[in-house]
C-alpha cells in the first residue's frame, strides 16, 4: 500500500504516518528529512526531487509532506492520500505544543537542525505565522485537487474529527479498505420503496394506538354507509365529501414513499 498523508503544518501528519507504518509494516518517509539540509538550508529542487524518487521506489510506503511541486513525483503511484483537515483551534493549539517541546527540549530535527523560541514564534519564519497564514490556502487548494480529474486514480481520505482519526488509528488497514470502496454516484443511487400504508396499519395494531385504530375504521364505516354516525364519529360526516374520506384513505389506500438512504456525508469521505 503506497499512502502520502497531508495538511497543515502541525495537523498531526508525522505522528499519524509513523503509526500507520508501524500499524502496516511499511517504511516511513518524511519529505522535511529530504528537503532540509544543516543550518536550515533547503535543498535545491534536482537533487530533492531526486531523493523523492529514490526513497518511493520501494513497492509499498506511508509518505508525510504537502509539497505541492512534487506532485507528479509522488503522486504518479500513490494509492490513499490521507487529507488531515481537523478544526483550526486544534491545528494551532498543536501546533504552539510541538513548537514549546521542541524548543525548550532541544529536539533535534532534520539534519541536526533544531527549532528555537525566537525563530518559531517572533520572526519572519515563524512556524506558527505560517500555520495560522496557510491554513485556508492549503484547505482551498486540497478541495480542488480532489475535483481535479487527473487525480480520479487516487482515493482521498478526508478527516475532518478526532473520532475519524481515531477509528483510523485504532484499525488502519479496515478503515482505509472501507474508505477505498468504490460509492455510487448520485445518478446511480436508486431509491427503495416504503409501504407506508402497511407501516400506518403496524402502529395501529400496537395497543396505544387502537382508539385511534377504532376511530378511523369508524369513520370509514360512516362514510361508505355501513354505519351510522354518531357520537365523536358523526363530526366526519359533516365534514365536505372531499376531506371526510382522508382519514380513511391515508389508512386503507396503498401510500408508496420514496427515499435514499445514502448516509448526508457520504460525499466528505
Amino acid at each position: 500500500m503506497r499512502i502520502n498523508i497531508v495538511g497543515s503544518s502541525g495537523c498531526g501528519k508525522s505522528t499519524l504516518g509513523q503509526h500507520l507504518a508501524r500499524e502496516l509494516a511499511l517504511p516511513y518517509i518524511e519529505l522535511d528529512a529530504l528537503f532540509w539540509q544543516p543550518n536550515w538550508t533547503p535543498a535545491p529542487d534536482p537533487a530533492f526531487l531526486a531523493r523523492i524518487t529514490t526513497a518511493l521506489s520501494a513497492p509499498g510506503w506511508v509518505l508525510d509532506g504537502n509539497y505541492d511541486r512534487t506532485r507528479p513525483i509522488k503522486w504518479a503511484n500513490v494509492e490513499v492520500v490521507i487529507w488531515l483537515d481537523l478544526p483550526a483551534w486544534r491545528i494551532l493549539m498543536q501546533v504552539l505544543k510541538r513548537t514549546l517541546r521542541r524548543s525548550l527540549k532541544g529536539e533535534v530535527l532534520w539534519a541536526g537542525n533544531r527549532e528555537t523560541l525566537r525563530k518559531a514564534l517572533f520572526s519572519r519564519d515563524s512556524i506558527l505565522l505560517w500555520a495560522i497564514t496557510q491554513l485556508g490556502p492549503i484547505r482551498r487548494r486540497y478541495r480542488a485537487v480532489m475535483a481535479d480529474p487527473s487525480w480520479s486514480h487516487i482515493q482521498f481520505v478526508r478527516i475532518q474529527s478526532q473520532q475519524a482519526l481515531t477509528a483510523l488509528r485504532t484499525d488502519p488497514r479496515a478503515f482505509l479498505t472501507a474508505a477505498r470502496t468504490p460509492k455510487p454516484s448520485h445518478s446511480a443511487r436508486r431509491a427503495r420503496p416504503c409501504n407506508l400504508g402497511k407501516q400506518i396499519i403496524a402502529l395501529a395494531q400496537g395497543p396505544r394506538l387502537g382508539r385511534a385504530r377504532a376511530y378511523l375504521k369508524s369513520a370509514a364505516e360512516c362514510r361508505s354507509g355501513t354505519r351510522s354516525a354518531s357520537g365523536p364519529q358523526a363530526r366526519f360526516t359533516r365534514r365536505p365529501r372531499a376531506t371526510a374520506g382522508r382519514a380513511s384513505i391515508a389508512v386503507a389506500q396503498r401510500t408508496t414513499c420514496w427515499y435514499d438512504d445514502t448516509s448526508k456525508n457520504s460525499a466528505a469521505s
